[in-house]
C-alpha cells in the first residue's frame, strides 16, 4: 500500500484544484456578446427603438477603422430583393478588372429579361442593345430589374452565388434570392477592398451607389453633404424594405445593413430605418481611439486601442511583441500565452488572467475585436514589468518598461 503524508495529500489536492480551474478557464464555452465593446450601448438603444415595432428588423454595423461591429438579427434570413445587385455588380466588376469581361460588350434586351417594378428599361423595345457598363449603371442607380436580368443571364446565376459564398456569405441559395444583414455588410466590405485594390473600377461602382435615385432611408436624416454609397431593396409581398450602404463619416466611416420583413406599413418602416441610421451616425461621432506609445515609439496596430467608458482596450499582441515578449495563440480555444519574466495566460470573454499559475480577477472582460485580443489597460501593469500612463485629454497611452 502506498502511503501519503498529510502534507503530500494537501499538495496533491491543491495541484488538482489548480488543474481543474485552468481547464475550466481555457476550455469551457464562453457566452460571446453580439456586438463589440464600443457598440454595447448602441445595441441596447437599437433594441429599445425596435421593441414596440411590428415585424422583424435586422441590423449589422461595421466600423471600417476599428473593425468593431454591432449585430441584431444579423443572421436572420430575409428576402434580398434588390440588395442582391451589390454582390452581382461586384462580381461583374471583378471580372472586368481581371480582363475577363469587356465592359463595352453589348447585350440585347429580350422578352425573357422583362420584369416590372423598379427601373426604366422595362419600357424599352425588345431588341435594344446596351453595353455592360450601361447595364451596370442602370442596375445600381435606378435599381433596374431588366438590366439586372440581362447581366445575370450573361454572368450566370451560379457563378454569382459561388462568388457570394467565397466572400463569406452564409445565407446563399442557388434558387432563392435570400440573404441576411451580416452577409450584405460583408459584401460591402469586399467592395471597399476592391476599391482599394482596383481604384479605377471601384470608383465607378461607388459612384453608381452614391448617385442612386432612392435616398429615403439611410441618408435621409444624416447631416447635409454626408457621402453615402448605398443600395435599397423592396419586396412588398413579404413586407420587406432594406438599405445597405457605406457611410463616409468624417472620423469613423462605417458599413450599415438594415433589413425588415413583416412590416405592415412601408412609410412607417422608412421612418424606422431613418431613425436607425441617424442613431448609428451619432454613435460613430462619439467613438474614440487612443494613440499607443511603447518605450517612446508610437505603434500602429491594425486594430487601434479603443476608448470605451473609463478605460482603454489595448491590442495585446502588438504590445507584447513591442516589449520583446513571445506570444502563442491557440486559435481553436481562443486563448493566448505570453512568455517573459512572467508567464501569462488569457482568453477573450473572461475577466481573469493567469500569471505564474495564479489567477487575477479583473473588473472588465477581455475582448476580441476583429480577431485581436484586447486587454483593459488596468491589467497591463499586472501582466508585465511596465509603468502605464493614460492621458485622457490627449487620448494617449504611454507604456514604459521598468
Amino acid at each position: 500500500m502506498v502511503r501519503f503524508s498529510t502534507g503530500g495529500v494537501a499538495r496533491l489536492v491543491h495541484r488538482f484544484v489548480i488543474i481543474l480551474v485552468v481547464i475550466h478557464f481555457l476550455f469551457c464555452s464562453i457566452a460571446w456578446a453580439e456586438s463589440s465593446v464600443s457598440y454595447r450601448s448602441l445595441e441596447q438603444e437599437i433594441r429599445k427603438l425596435l421593441a414596440e415595432e411590428e415585424g422583424t428588423y435586422g441590423v449589422y454595423i461595421l466600423d471600417l477603422h476599428t473593425q468593431q461591429f454591432c449585430g441584431i438579427n444579423q443572421e436572420v434570413v430575409f428576402h434580398a430583393a434588390s440588395t442582391f445587385k451589390i454582390p452581382m455588380n461586384l462580381f461583374l466588376f471583378q471580372q472586368i478588372a481581371l480582363n475577363k469581361i469587356n465592359p463595352q460588350l453589348k447585350l440585347t434586351y429580350k422578352p425573357q429579361h422583362y420584369e416590372g417594378g423598379t427601373g426604366i428599361l422595362q419600357f424599352a423595345r425588345y431588341g435594344t442593345s446596351y453595353t455592360i457598363y450601361e447595364l451596370a449603371k442602370y442596375s445600381m442607380v435606378y435599381s433596374d430589374n431588366v438590366a439586372t436580368n440581362m447581366l445575370l443571364g450573361y454572368l450566370g446565376r451560379k457563378n454569382v452565388k459561388d462568388f457570394m459564398r467565397s466572400l463569406g456569405g452564409k445565407v446563399v441559395d442557388d434558387r432563392r434570392n435570400i440573404t441576411c444583414p451580416r452577409d450584405m455588410a460583408y459584401y460591402m466590405k469586399a467592395l471597399v477592398a476592391f476599391w482599394e485594390n482596383y481604384p479605377e473600377y471601384g470608383s465607378i461602382l461607388l459612384n453608381h451607389l452614391e448617385n442612386t435615385v432612392f435616398n429615403e432611408r439611410i441618408p435621409k436624416l444624416l447631416p447635409s453633404g454626408t457621402r453615402v454609397a448605398h443600395k435599397i431593396g423592396n419586396w412588398p409581398a413579404t413586407g420587406s424594405y432594406h438599405d445597405v450602404g457605406i457611410v463616409f463619416h468624417p472620423t469613423h466611416p462605417y458599413i450599415i445593413s438594415l433589413f425588415s420583413k413583416g412590416v405592415p406599413d412601408r412609410t412607417h418602416c422608412f421612418r424606422v430605418l431613418q431613425n436607425l441610421s441617424l442613431l448609428v451616425y451619432n454613435t460613430q461621432s462619439r467613438l474614440q481611439e487612443a494613440t499607443l506609445v511603447v518605450n517612446g515609439q508610437e505603434l500602429d496596430p491594425d486594430v487601434p486601442p479603443v476608448v470605451t467608458g473609463d478605460t482603454v482596450y489595448i491590442p495585446i499582441r502588438f504590445l507584447a511583441e513591442s516589449l520583446g515578449l513571445e506570444i502563442f495563440w491557440n486559435p481553436q480555444e481562443k486563448w493566448a500565452r505570453i512568455r517573459g519574466k512572467r508567464n501569462v495566460v488569457l482568453r477573450a470573454g473572461t475577466r481573469e488572467i493567469w500569471i505564474d499559475n495564479s489567477v487575477f480577477p479583473g473588473s472588465l472582460p477581455i475582448e476580441n475585436i476583429a480577431g485581436r485580443i484586447m486587454v483593459p489597460l488596468n491589467l497591463v501593469e499586472q501582466m508585465f514589468d511596465v509603468s502605464v500612463t493614460w492621458d485622457q485629454e490627449a487620448s494617449l497611452v504611454e507604456i514604459r518598461s521598468t
